[in-house]
């Protein structure tokens, strides 16, 4: 109710758009987009910068939003692509920023931006691999 009122709305219309990233001259910058993106998605970050008090709900909302969006890929059943991640067991959680996947190679194609693996309360592992990309065109 208070976020539909008219009053809120006339006072968002009014409020200059704030852009820390920008302030801080980062606005086309990935690597402190990626550490920010990693600080939200982590519902218990490492110091610097502390805790943000959302626990799971960044990563949840950005699942729930790609498994919506998500194509089915050759090959692949619809029915066999998850729609719901579950609830996420915060305690299981980890947040890599550019971690080498598995063979210990480290290049821009085997160490992606961010990885985020968990398991649901029902135990089913998820992983979730984020490239992040400013100002570029998108690639293999």
């Amino acid at each position: 109710m208070f976020l539909t009122s008219a009053e809120l709305q006339q006072l968002d219309a009014i409020v200059p758009t704030f852009d820390p990233l920008e302030v801080l001259a980062w606005t086309h910058r990935e690597r402190p987009h990626t550490r920010f993106l990693a600080w939200l998605l982590d519902p218990h970050p490492p110091r610097p910068g502390g805790g943000h008090g959302l626990g799971t709900s960044v990563l949840r909302a950005l699942v729930e939003r790609a498994v919506r969006s998500i194509e089915t890929l050759p090959g692949l059943e619809p029915h066999a692509i998850p729609r719901d991640p579950g609830h996420i067991d915060s305690s299981t959680v980890q947040v890599l920023r550019e971690a080498p996947l598995g063979d210990g190679v480290r290049t821009t194609a085997r160490a992606p931006d961010i990885r985020c693996v968990w398991r649901d309360t029902a135990g089913t592992p998820w992983v979730l691999l984020i490239e992040n990309k400013i100002d570029s065109a998108e690639g293999d």
